[in-house]
């Protein structure tokens, strides 16, 4: 058996991509990160009865993926364009309803990858006079993902 090592994450996370509203078969990656994480989370409800011998018993009632992004804003200098995975992003951030819920996946080291549909929630962005400009969201999934 092979010996297992420690991944630094810039190495797990290969990208985080986002799929172009006009183009709807084309992904888009998102320039600029220096942090993402996935995390995962669960509602539990307590089912614990008089037959359960004084254990508690919890019931999955439902499961939620988020992602968060956070990194640097990145423009062209001679353009001012915005890079075009943040701009995707931008513009979801500013929508409401349906209309607010966007395609997303994270490709992962080895070939795995996390697809959902989810909200967004933009980051913080900005910065003090001797920072570089950040930029960050925060996508919570819309409904079951697929994990490949």
């Amino acid at each position: 058996m092979a010996e297992k090592s420690k991944v630094l994450a810039r190495e797990y996370f290969e990208s985080l991509e986002i799929k172009d509203p006009e183009q709807t078969e084309t992904w888009v990656q998102i320039g600029g990160l220096s942090s993402l994480s996935v995390s995962y989370d669960s509602n539990q409800t307590e089912v614990t009865d008089f037959d359960s011998e004084g254990f508690s018993e919890n019931l999955t009632t439902e499961r939620s993926f988020s992602i968060e992004a956070e990194g640097f804003r990145l423009v062209d200098p001679e353009t001012g364009d915005v890079d075009p995975g943040q701009k995707i992003v931008d513009d979801y951030a500013e929508t409401v309803g349906y209309a607010s819920i966007a395609d997303v996946r994270v490709n992962l080291i080895g070939g795995s990858t996390l697809e959902m549909r989810c909200s967004i929630e933009p980051g913080n962005q900005g910065g003090g006079v001797n920072d570089a400009a950040s930029w960050g969201a925060t996508f919570n999934s819309f409904g079951k993902p697929s994990i490949s």
